[in-house]
Parts: C-alpha cells; sequence; structure tokens
C-alpha cells in the first residue's frame, strides 16, 4: 500500500508514481480509494485549506460587539455598526499572504456559519482578504453566539 505523501505528491504533479507504484495504486482497491479521497480533498481546497473553525470565548462574550477569530488564527469576524445602526458583520482573512493571495486569486466563495449551519455571511473576498455584509439575526452577536452555542465555521462553500 502506497502512503499518503506518495499520494499527494502524485496528486499535485510534484513527482509522478513510477511503474512499480502504479501497479501498486491499481492493485488494491483500499488504496486507489484513498488516492481518489486525496484528490477530491485537494480539488476542494485552495493552498492546502478548506475550513476552520472559531469559538465565542468568555473574556469576548462580555463585549456588545464582540471580534471573533478562528482556533487556527486564520480568521476574524468583526461586528460593526454602519449607516443608520445598521449592523455590518466583516470576515477578514488573517492568514499569510499566500492563502490571502491564493483565496482572492481564486475568487472562490467563502461561507462563514454557525455551529447550527445558518449562514452568517458569504461572498468572494476582496483585495485586501475581506467580505462585508449585513447582520442578518434579530439578536446583537454576542446574544446571538452564545444561544446558538459559541462556535463558528469558515469554509470553501460546497455551493
Amino acid at each position: 500500500m502506497l502512503d499518503d505523501k506518495t499520494l499527494r505528491t502524485a496528486i499535485a504533479h510534484e513527482k509522478p508514481l513510477t511503474t512499480a507504484e502504479c501497479e501498486q495504486l491499481l492493485d488494491s482497491p483500499l488504496t486507489l480509494r484513498r488516492f481518489k479521497m486525496l484528490d477530491a480533498e485537494q480539488r476542494n481546497s485552495v493552498a492546502g485549506w478548506h475550513s476552520s473553525n472559531g469559538l465565542l470565548l468568555a473574556a469576548e462574550s462580555e463585549q456588545p460587539l464582540p471580534s471573533l477569530s478562528t482556533v487556527d488564527g486564520l480568521w476574524q469576524l468583526h461586528f460593526l455598526l454602519g449607516r443608520g445602526d445598521e449592523l455590518r458583520v466583516t470576515l477578514k482573512c488573517v492568514g499569510d499572504d499566500s492563502l490571502l493571495n491564493s483565496l482572492v486569486e481564486s475568487e472562490r466563495v467563502i461561507d462563514a456559519l454557525d455551529c447550527a449551519g445558518n449562514l452568517i455571511c458569504s461572498g468572494v473576498l476582496d483585495d485586501e482578504g475581506e467580505l462585508d455584509a449585513r447582520w442578518t439575526f434579530e439578536e446583537l452577536p454576542r446574544e446571538y453566539f452564545q444561544q446558538v452555542g459559541g462556535r463558528f465555521q469558515v469554509r470553501l462553500s460546497q455551493g
């Protein structure tokens, strides 16, 4: 059975499989299934990223309009008052430049969802790595996230 590193380098076209490795791949249904899964994973990611998870922390829960971050530090959700007291949410990519550039160039749709699967915001990042949207929930962000379990996810859109 071929290891994941060998399969990933072949999928990324970094190093083709040898004749013996090709035969191993074709002779093993399990390895072939793993190859297909890794290939699908690669196609559904940008610069190796496909999702990040975040959590409302107790200290953040005291602020009326908290800024939330994902656990991996790649994304932030900011809440601001706009014109006429309209509440806005901004999703910002604060990851490394390679991820930011890849996401902006790919023009892939990014979704921010709460842990119940409700859409917080969705769209394509601008050149600064931000996505701005209207806050569509009745509650203020602090109360809203407390009600839905305090968790959220940022991911490549599945749609």
